[in-house]
């Protein structure tokens, strides 16, 4: 009621963009540190601008936006202490402001969907914990009959699903930095986050574990929490392939990145073929919302 923007920085900062009023609010943003956050207003905020920090220091360290802002003004540009400030020109954030231009979408014929698989590129991260969404995905595509181009992206299979086109995605990118790779390719194909799965590894769920969700936040996953905010939303499907965890926290990094035991594996190939089947159910039930809302209301009342 009182600010023109919100903005919410740490590692479950994407829970606030529950609060949303519409899908294109962007007078309330996430950011996963203090240093994202710092980036958009250093070409952001205007001089007479009221700006508050309220945080814990001993998490997510907010002073640092002030500390990092004053290091690099001349002392004539200094912020300044105001006792009052409202502005009737209330400035608009938008998307483009804050992202690169990628030349515009390449808009499909066809609604669009796409499964993103998540994972680390090369040969010696094949069969590790962290790749089990591209994995699911490569099952997928077989069973589709489907090749993989290999682009600026990464590699892409398109399929007519109905009435609507899919396309399968594994990005050339590090899982961490999922985020603006997939941003880049949502510009060029013009889709929503509500058109999207994510297929991920989760060490929250048992061995060869596979559960699905609507939307939510990113579970302490990097390589999610990495999309949610690029995105700024929480509405990504998931599609969620449990590869257990490490018997100590410490070790949660090498245990992601190293091959399955051959008795695992098999587990795990199990559990991906059954991903990739449901991702199918998934999917279709998209297709037949979407075709559900574009019906007149008149339809929709007989159909009832």
């Amino acid at each position: 009621e009182f600010a023109d923007f919100v903005f919410f920085v740490g590692p479950w900062a994407s829970r606030c963009l529950r609060a949303r009023r519409h899908a294109r609010d962007h007078a309330l943003r996430a950011f996963g540190s203090s240093e994202d956050a710092l980036k958009l207003l250093r070409g952001f905020l205007q001089p007479g601008d009221l700006v508050l920090l309220k945080g814990s220091e001993r998490a997510e360290k907010l002073g640092h936006i002030w500390e990092a802002w004053e290091s690099t003004r001349p002392k004539e540009q200094r912020l300044e202490t105001v006792k009052h400030c409202y502005r009737e020109d209330t400035k608009q954030i938008s998307a483009e402001s804050v992202d690169a231009d990628t030349g515009g979408p390449l808009i499909d014929s066809k609604p669009v969907q796409v499964i993103v698989g998540l994972g680390n590129r090369g040969e010696r991260y094949r069969n590790t914990p962290h790749n089990v969404g591209q994995q699911a995905l490569d099952l997928l595509a077989t069973s589709l009959q489907l090749e993989w181009t290999v682009g600026e992206l990464g590699e892409v299979a398109r399929t007519d699903r109905g009435e609507e086109a899919l396309y399968l995605l594994k990005l050339a990118t590090c899982v961490n930095d999922s985020g603006p790779a997939l941003k880049r390719f949502a510009a060029q194909f013009d889709f929503e986050p509500e058109d999207c799965v994510i297929v991920h590894d989760d060490i929250n769920l048992g061995l060869g574990v596979v559960r699905q969700r609507e939307k939510g936040s990113s579970g302490g996953h990097n390589g999610v929490k990495s999309i949610l905010l690029e995105f700024q939303s929480e509405a990504f499907r998931r599609m969620k392939i449990g590869v257990g965890r490490p018997e100590s926290r410490e070790h949660l990094e090498k245990y992601v990145l190293t091959p399955f035991a051959a008795a695992q594996g098999a587990e795990i190939e199990v559990a991906c073929r059954e991903a990739s089947q449901r991702l199918l159910t998934i999917i279709d039930a998209h297709v037949r919302r979407r075709q559900f809302s574009r019906l007149p209301r008149m339809a929709h009342k007989e159909a009832g």
